[in-house]
């Protein structure tokens, strides 16, 4: 039997301090059901030494574009899209870490035996060391908790940028057009034209929390404005009806998050704060200043 051919792609906009270890990960995948073709590296106009420290790396599944301008994370993401045509393809952000050499097979697995279109899986934060990385941890503990009770971890919030596989069915479709919460507008294509997301809870990713107060704001401030966009793109029911949790669930998360960790309530203030303020902030749909902080994993 013919195996499913597999390319991954990694956009990447100065991502010199992680962008090798990542590769390194990747190449020591333990892949058997598929054939991975290439690990191809998206350039968005690195002014840094990301091009040079992938073309250091011996490996002939190993593609880089030198993208001169930078166009953004949709953009890069819709080329590579159409540049391929392999039955599965993946999506990873370059500011991550991967320790189970399973990976790549659990992530698609869904997907190569026809239950899923798109999948994501976990994501895990590294240790913290700062105020602000400790209660944006417990925020994440808090919806981890819902999240992956919610409809068994099948859920608009489970499908991360992070990380996400597609089946040729779908990525041949999609055209990103922002970059703000395109995680969430590949999900939310994928259920209005019928196909399936599963959520992948045997295998992770893991990330850095930014250190700084100002780039977990511009991040949330981005996610926030894209939820108004997805609106009007698909529908207010079709979004509402996705975005919405359960309130038993929720009640319960807290509760328990709460016990572990008193930052909690200190996070429920700063995403107060951060609503109010993407009402008033310009949207940059293309291209935003990125999160330096989180670009150096504590490995």
């Amino acid at each position: 039997m013919k195996k499913l051919s597999l390319t991954i792609g990694i956009p990447a906009y100065n991502e010199e301090a992680n962008i090798h270890l990542l590769i390194n990960d990747l190449l020591k995948q333990k892949v058997k059901s598929v054939k991975l073709e290439f690990i191809t590296v998206m350039s968005d106009g690195s002014n840094d030494d990301t091009v040079s420290r992938v073309k250091s790396i011996p490996s002939k599944r190993l593609k880089v574009i030198e993208g001169r301008i930078r166009k953004g994370r949709a953009v890069r993401q819709t080329e590579f899209f159409k540049s391929i045509n392999t039955d599965i393809a993946i999506l990873l952000d370059a500011d991550i870490a991967i320790n189970d050499q399973q990976f790549i097979e659990k992530l698609i697995s869904p997907i190569a035996r026809g239950m899923a279109d798109l999948t994501s899986t976990r994501v895990i934060e590294l240790p913290t060391h700062t105020l602000i990385q400790k209660t944006l941890v417990s925020s994440m503990d808090f919806k981890r908790r819902i999240f992956e009770s919610h409809m068994q971890g099948n859920n608009i919030y489970t499908c991360h940028g992070r990380v996400r596989a597609f089946s040729k069915s779908l990525y041949k479709q999609l055209s990103f057009k922002h970059s703000n919460g395109e995680d969430a507008y590949s999900y939310l294509y994928c259920i209005a034209n019928g196909l399936k997301y599963r959520f992948v809870v045997s295998t992770e990713i893991y990330y850095q929390i930014p250190t700084r107060f100002g780039d977990h704001a511009s991040q949330s401030v981005r996610y926030f404005q894209s939820k108004i966009m997805y609106r009007k793109e698909f529908g207010e029911k079709l979004v509402t009806k996705n975005y919405m949790l359960p309130r038993k669930i929720t009640i319960r998360a807290f509760f328990l998050t709460s016990l572990e960790s008193p930052l909690l309530v200190i996070y429920l203030g700063i995403v107060s704060y951060l609503k109010i303020v993407s009402i008033f902030s310009r949207l940059n749909s293309t291209t935003w200043k990125m999160s330096i902080t989180s670009k150096t994993l504590a490995r």
